[in-house]
């Protein structure tokens, strides 16, 4: 059994800085040992604790979906001095990876029901795990509508971009994409505060169930 306070090493294979401001960084990792991998049995919504040796380790939410195998997925946003240590490194560097731990979000209640996801700024990374995860062919069956609210103050702050224009293009999951505020004459999505998208867009609360993850202030007025 494996030791729950040891971390399993895992190899960084890339890393993607998504935001303008650089403080926010997708790392892809794949474990040393083949076999770890087996071990590392989790569900959406779950986090992991990553750590840097001599450095101490930070919780970070899993943002990869297990339908995704081969490798663990984590956004960092760079705080303190771990995640500066972290943002510091390079591919192929080793580091270590402990979990799964926490609650996931109730699978067995959503399923058969519609699914409102409603995500603010750094706040996405589980959700994109979760809709990741829905849209599995395999799953996307269990599930009746999907749909997305997910905003950030700026255009340049918004994670997965790429993602989120090849999601829009489905016709199985319905994005509703939002900014506070932009001058970019080129945005062809909403603006505005995603509690307010969330009222105009979001559909019948009748057989259906909301994940919402953001500030505290968007969740208090969604």
């Amino acid at each position: 059994m494996q030791n729950p306070y040891l971390p399993y090493p895992v190899r960084i294979d890339s890393m993607v800085t998504e935001t303008e401001d650089g403080n926010l960084k997708t790392f892809k990792l794949v474990f040393v040992n083949p076999e770890d991998e087996a071990r590392f049995r989790y569900i959406p919504g779950q986090f992991a604790e990553l750590s840097v040796a001599g450095q101490g380790e930070v919780p970070i939410g899993i943002a990869s979906s297990p339908t995704e195998p081969g490798h663990l997925m984590f956004t960092v946003n760079r705080v303190g001095r771990v995640t500066t240590h972290l943002h510091n490194m390079k591919p192929g560097d080793v580091m270590g990876v402990r979990g799964p731990l926490g609650n996931w979000y109730p699978w067995e209640v959503l399923e058969g029901k519609s699914v409102v996801i409603v995500g603010g700024g750094f706040a996405f990374t589980t959700l994109r795990s979760s809709i990741v995860y829905m849209i599995q062919p395999e799953n996307r069956k269990r599930f009746q509508d999907i749909t997305v609210v997910y905003g950030a103050r700026t255009p340049g702050m918004l994670l997965y971009k790429d993602e989120l224009a090849a999601w829009e293009q489905r016709d199985d999951i319905k994005m509703h994409i939002t900014v506070d505020a932009t001058k970019d004459p080129n945005w062809k999505y909403n603006i505005g505060f995603v509690p307010a998208i969330t009222k105009e867009k979001a559909p019948s609360a009748d057989n259906a169930y909301a994940i919402v993850c953001g500030p505290p202030i968007m969740i208090k007025f969604t």
